[in-house]
């Protein structure tokens, strides 16, 4: 093994427990999904060339898992657009359960593979993979103005030169610029929760969030996969996550 590759965000289960908290329109809880980014990757051939995958299933607007703990539950209150998501708070108690069971497992299974690959490898490699849309609501960009503009295919972060070697991110980069016009780092993102918690567990490790412009793969109008973008960003991008253990 040589590490770990996480997708916290394109999930979509919503527990049963919690619907009757939520919004009944279907569109706007699915708006700041991280949609298919597990399509973009071929797990199998990362499999084979020694990293495990880490998705979860859950809904980000439930559990955000790139969210401290404190915040992780009903972060989302309103999505980016500025549409209500929650139209009754969750009871504390609850929260507490949909900690237990969908925040602490993720975090646990990444912390035991980590720790296993430290043990064998001094630098082992973390990519936390988010999708962008092409453009933020104006509700989203009055938040966070520096996210107007042009947002690059891909973001690559490593919380401003903490949390990778040079070497690892810019290896990583020059690989996707082959194929791809613009690759920033940490611009305009520089690495969320996961990013900083799996850091300060492993302050060895290579850890690098990775955030792709959903157009690279998805038809954005209608929020479905574009088969053929798709297949090509799969090959392209697994190759450079696996040529990164050679950096």
């Amino acid at each position: 093994m040589v590490g770990v590759i996480s997708i916290p965000h394109s999930g979509t289960h919503i527990p049963p427990s919690v619907t009757g908290f939520l919004t009944q329109d279907a569109a706007a809880m699915a708006r700041d999904i991280d949609p298919e980014v597990h399509c973009i990757i071929d797990i199998e051939k990362l499999n084979r060339n020694g990293f495990s995958v880490i998705k979860t299933n859950v809904h980000r607007s439930i559990v955000d898992l790139n969210r401290p703990t404190s915040t992780a539950i009903s972060y989302w209150r309103k999505n980016t657009a500025g549409e209500t998501l929650y139209e009754i708070d969750i009871p504390e108690e609850q929260k507490g359960i949909l900690l237990e069971k969908f925040y602490a497992p993720y975090f646990e299974k990444i912390f035991l593979e980590m720790g296993r690959l430290a043990e064998k490898k001094s630098r082992p490699l973390f990519f936390d993979l988010h999708s962008t849309p092409s453009q933020f609501p104006k509700y989203y960009l009055t938040k966070l103005p520096q996210l107007a503009g042009t947002i690059p295919d891909f973001c690559l972060s490593n919380l401003e030169g903490k949390s990778s070697s040079r070497e690892t991110i810019i290896g990583l980069k020059d690989s996707l610029r082959k194929h791809f016009r613009e690759v920033r780092i940490n611009d305009p993102f520089k690495g969320g929760n996961i990013t900083q918690t799996v850091h300060a567990k492993f302050p060895r490790a290579e850890v690098i969030q990775v955030e792709i412009l959903r157009r690279l793969y998805m038809k954005e109008e209608v929020n479905a996969l574009n088969h053929e973008k798709t297949e090509k960003l799969k090959r392209i991008f697994t190759d450079a996550l696996i040529a990164s253990n050679h950096a």
